[in-house]
């Protein structure tokens, strides 16, 4: 790839970035599927994390939180792609809704690797919800 080129800032140059590190990153991500025994880890990774039960235990403890206007135990920042070919851009919105107490920021020009595609503007939400002091009901902070 050569020298790495940076624009004026001293950042990355981000286009470079992104005609490479997609293709870095998904040879990275992949490599395990190539085996047998990658894929079955893999399954098996699917089946314990990404379980409706699990998923439906995770919406009604939400539900209770709500209801019961509990807060979520700690600051949550929601970055969604409307462009995301692998999430629906409505997902952000919809877990929103859950968690009232979130954050959510929706980027415009960014596929499912926010962070590769636009690395200026998620690091900037990141930094900013990490700089903001955040709190819940009665002024406390979550969970204290």
């Amino acid at each position: 790839m050569g020298p790495a080129r940076h624009d004026a800032l001293g950042a990355p140059d981000c286009a470079l970035l992104r005609r490479h590190a997609p293709l870095e990153e998904a040879r990275e991500y992949g490599a395990p599927l190539t085996t047998a025994e990658g894929i079955r880890t893999f399954v098996s990774y699917l089946r314990d994390v990404m379980a409706p039960s699990g998923f439906a235990d995770f919406i009604g403890e939400l539900d209770r939180r709500r209801s019961v206007r509990q807060p979520f135990p700690m600051p949550l920042l929601l970055i969604y792609s409307r462009q995301d070919p692998m999430v629906p851009p409505a997902t952000g919105p919809k877990l929103a809704a859950l968690i009232p107490d979130a954050q959510l920021h929706q980027l415009d020009r960014s596929s499912h690797f926010a962070h590769v595609d636009s690395p200026a503007e998620v690091t900037a939400l990141v930094l900013d919800f990490l700089d903001t002091p955040h709190l819940g009901p009665n002024g406390s902070t979550p969970e204290q």
